[in-house]
């Protein structure tokens, strides 16, 4: 993969859009910070509050998405690339929450005081495929990357 790629992506972003799905099976969609896990790199970590409908719909499907574009100001959302990470949504083990806490924090300083609230758990999605749309029209790739590539691809 290019440095340009997904798996460079979660070094220099820190929002992504995370889809989980209703009860009743209709996708919810809804932006959250995210910084990328110093347990696996390449999985990705939220912290989300109990209150949240995303946290609510985990309870029915632990499946979920996030889907984070480049970080460049150059084009368009159309235009630019992005790419859907596809996997589980899993809280993060209490033996792990310190070192993901420290990670999460040194990418979004604003969080440092609520992510400690009683009601904010952090969450691990494990990623197990992606979909990637390398921008408008049939001049670049858009499909699916496999898993082993995304995971392998270095700076």
């Amino acid at each position: 993969m290019p440095p340009s790629s997904p798996a460079h992506w979660l070094k220099t972003v820190s929002d992504g859009v995370l889809s989980t799905t209703l009860p009743g099976g209709t996708a919810f969609g809804i932006p959250e910070y995210i910084c990328e896990s110093p347990l696996t790199p390449g999985y990705v970590i939220l912290c989300m509050t109990d209150l949240s409908r995303a946290v609510h719909n985990l309870s029915n499907h632990d499946g979920a998405s996030v889907m984070v574009k480049s970080s460049s100001t150059e084009g368009s959302l159309v235009t630019n690339p992005r790419v859907t990470l596809i996997g589980t949504l899993k809280v993060v083990e209490q033996e792990d929450r310190e070192a993901v806490r420290k990670a999460y924090v040194d990418v979004h300083a604003d969080t440092r005081h609520w992510v400690n609230w009683a009601d904010f758990r952090f969450y691990e999605l494990k990623v197990e495929s992606l979909y990637f749309v390398g921008g408008f029209g049939g001049q670049h790739y858009i499909g699916p990357v496999s898993r082993e590539l995304y995971l392998s691809a270095r700076p």
